[in-house]
């Protein structure tokens, strides 16, 4: 961020690759930590630990690849977990090769207490080329086996699960049961380039021979929701603990809305609640709903509010706030009359492919006092002119654009969904992750979204921490 690369328009969609050279090669900022740089595509990462009895996180990161260069799923073991006594760099570990994988979720299938990695993988190019489920093994589940050692040298061993076309998020959770976890699977589209038809909602469940440490031996596939909900885009699991049932539930994020998922077991059936439409249709723009979401918590209510970026690779931010008489923790979110969706930012105008910027959010209690804020990541969708600016812990001025980083926002009145808003880092982000990485504190991960034949910003592509003494509130 600091010692910027000049005014520029960027690259466009078709630029080549960061191996090429083509990119900006980044400078490290004094407020980042740079975990890897010049990977070769970017979309996903997420914190995983490793074991149960882990302190500290690592993170499990990758980009799309293409058709002609596989994906490289890549563990980045943290310092702290490190092998070599003062160590400060973080590791990459190759753990699997494949094609065009979207998302992953960790837990531990074998009851070994390591997390196993669930994943979906042969996605497509894009979600105008998905690859289908029967011709292609398109939108295709696997669970990879943690071999109990971080710095194993071979590939983790890889098990079927299932597959749908469009494939793009995964969650695992005690949805029907609480035998064993399931997987909470949810594709984007039921068809390559289709944005208006349903897709289904998918549950995986496990089930297992005489002895479960050698992991499930086949997945029972239920489909509870096969055509309410289109462009289902994100999706947050809802703890047990934070309602009086004894099974999880989903907050999904997609054309619908906001939409609580939830199994109801004295009817044995499953049931959804719409909490808000997010962004209404337009005659111009052909996206409309919610396009990310979660809960933050304020003080002893789990589920004191909701925030979403909406619609679909949109630009505009906004929270849904409780109505006065509005219940604790999940019952609030078996009725919309308890919410009121607020818009609390506008990135302002798409590119002409009516494309956004925000593609992420996460909640957290940055600051430590009882009350979350929430982080977002911007890819810097449309790319355009940038300036340049003096950023706050170098002298080096800097080539920055506004729609392009991860942004914090703080609550100020939830009453009236005021919030004060400040920048981390103006590096292009797909996702953030909200975790303790470097102390107790949670600091804010993230990775820039470099996805050929989408978007492709000027810098080449990275994994950055911004540790929490640099952006905690004064």
């Amino acid at each position: 961020m600091c010692g910027g690369h000049g005014t520029t328009a960027g690259t466009t969609a078709n630029s080549p690759l960061s191996s090429a050279g083509l990119c900006n090669p980044i400078i490290p900022a004094p407020n980042e930590v740079v975990v890897a740089e010049n990977i070769h595509t970017g979309y996903w990462l997420q914190a995983i630990y490793f074991h149960k009895d882990d302190r500290y996180p690592d993170l499990v990161g990758f980009g799309l690849g293409t058709e002609d260069r596989p994906a490289t799923v890549t563990l980045y073991v943290n310092p702290k977990n490190s092998r070599v006594p003062g160590q400060t760099k973080w590791e990459a570990v190759l753990i699997h090769t494949t094609l065009f994988p979207v998302a992953t979720t960790f837990v531990d299938l074998t009851g070994d207490g390591y997390r196993d990695i669930v994943i979906c993988d042969h996605y497509g190019p894009s979600i105008g080329g998905l690859w289908d489920a029967k011709e292609k093994d398109g939108g295709r589940v696997q669970w990879l086996r943690n071999p109990g050692n971080r710095f194993a040298k071979e590939e983790w061993t890889a098990h079927r699960i299932g597959n749908s076309t469009g494939m793009h998020r995964l969650e695992a959770g005690h949805f029907t049961t609480t035998s064993h976890f399931q997987i909470l699977a949810l594709p984007v589209a039921a068809h390559a380039g289709d944005l208006t038809s349903p897709a289904p909602v998918i549950i995986y469940t496990p089930e297992y021979g005489p002895d479960p440490s050698t992991g499930p031996k086949s997945w029972k596939t239920e489909v509870p929701f096969p055509d309410k909900f289109r462009l289902i885009h994100e999706v947050k699991v809802i703890p047990a603990s934070a309602g009086e049932g004894e099974f999880d539930t989903a907050l999904v994020a997609g054309r619908e809305g906001i939409v609580y998922l939830h199994y109801d077991k004295k009817a044995s059936t499953w049931r959804h609640t719409v909490l808000g439409k997010g962004l209404p249709p337009t005659e111009t723009y052909p996206f409309w709903g919610s396009g990310s979401v979660d809960v933050g918590a304020v003080h002893d209510d789990p589920i004191g509010y909701i925030g979403t970026c909406e619609a679909f690779h949109g630009n505009t931010v906004s929270v849904y706030i409780k109505q006065e008489g509005a219940p604790k923790g999940a019952a609030a979110l078996l009725d919309a009359k308890y919410w009121k969706r607020v818009q609390v930012d506008d990135f302002g105008t798409l590119s002409p492919q009516n494309a956004g910027t925000v593609h992420y959010l996460r909640m957290g209690d940055f600051d430590r006092v009882g009350v979350d804020a929430f982080t977002i990541a911007c890819r810097g969708e449309p790319i355009g002119v940038r300036k340049l600016s003096s950023h706050r812990y170098c002298l080096l001025t800097m080539s920055i654009a506004e729609n392009e980083g991860v942004y914090v926002y703080r609550p100020t009145d939830l009453s009236k969904a005021e919030f004060r808003k400040s920048k981390v880092s103006n590096r292009s982000a797909s996702v953030v992750v909200a975790a303790p990485f470097t102390t107790n504190a949670l600091d804010i991960a993230s990775i820039s979204y470099y996805v050929p034949g989408s978007l492709t910003g000027p810098d080449c592509p990275s994994i950055r921490i911004n540790p929490n003494a640099f952006f905690t509130a004064a």
